[in-house]
């Protein structure tokens, strides 16, 4: 992996004495991280909102699509690249002085499914996760059966991986999830979002009710504004967002995403 592409936002660049929190984003598939803070406008938002941006580079040595390798066994048990991230995050937060509670990975696709993994792996480094058109952590067993499983479903059971993190890590570190995928996505199953959502209510020590291999519904309700019954946070665990028509984050695949 090679080294991450770090924004600071003006605050930081005109040493405001202001705590900013760090957003790492996985990229998509041939993407360069230049590519993607271009398209997504994220260093835009990151000034305006104040915080440190890190995008992590993918080798074309480690993958040729440039991928992340979410499906191998290391990176899904918090070695090989989900190591390297969180390596990576956490010389960034001490380098910037970045608050430790506000620390989120995001990532679409292959990304999107290695964030999930750092959330599972790191959740007392991480405090939130997003992820669209990904999947959960421990989703396929080897890069054999990648493709296989982005087109039905995970091959393992991802509620009892979470458990597993659960045991061995601090029961009270919470993970908030925001899962958004495509009801028309071909390449990684709409499923999947349900599983995903499934795995982090696990990891946060709550229990999905309902059938989860059932279709995924076309809309849920956001998360409600914060009102003063409410207190000034909200505490949903794993949002999720189906996006009515919508394919997947990236078109081009000829190896696992």
């Amino acid at each position: 992996m090679e080294p991450a592409r770090i924004h600071l936002h003006r605050a930081v660049c005109r040493a405001r004495p202001r705590i900013p929190g760090l957003y790492s984003q996985g990229t998509l598939d041939r993407q360069t991280p230049e590519e993607f803070a271009k398209g997504a406008r994220i260093t835009d938002l990151a000034d305006k909102q104040g915080f440190v941006v890190m995008l992590p580079r993918q080798k074309e040595s480690a993958n040729p699509w440039r991928c992340w390798n979410w499906f191998e066994s290391r990176t899904m048990n918090g070695k090989g690249e989900a190591a390297i991230v969180a390596s990576q995050i956490r010389t960034v937060r001490r380098m910037y002085r970045c608050h430790r509670k506000r620390v989120l990975v995001a990532g679409m696709s292959a990304g999107g499914a290695l964030a999930a993994v750092m959330g599972v792996r790191y959740p007392g480094l991480v405090r939130a996760v997003a992820v669209h058109s990904g999947l959960a952590c421990g989703a396929a067993k080897s890069p054999l059966s990648a493709i296989a499983v982005m087109a039905t479903g995970p091959e393992q059971d991802v509620a009892k991986i979470a458990d597993a993190a659960r045991a061995e890590g601090s029961p009270e570190v919470r993970v908030p999830l925001l899962a958004v995928h495509g009801g028309s996505d071909a390449i990684v199953a709409p499923r999947h979002a349900v599983e995903l959502v499934r795995q982090y209510l696990h990891l946060n020590g709550r229990v999905m009710t309902g059938d989860a291999t059932a279709t995924p519904p076309q809309r849920l309700r956001p998360c409600p504004r914060p009102t003063p019954r409410r207190g000034r946070r909200c505490r949903a665990a794993a949002p999720k967002w189906s996006v009515s028509g919508e394919a997947t984050a990236g078109s081009s695949h000829a190896s696992s995403r």
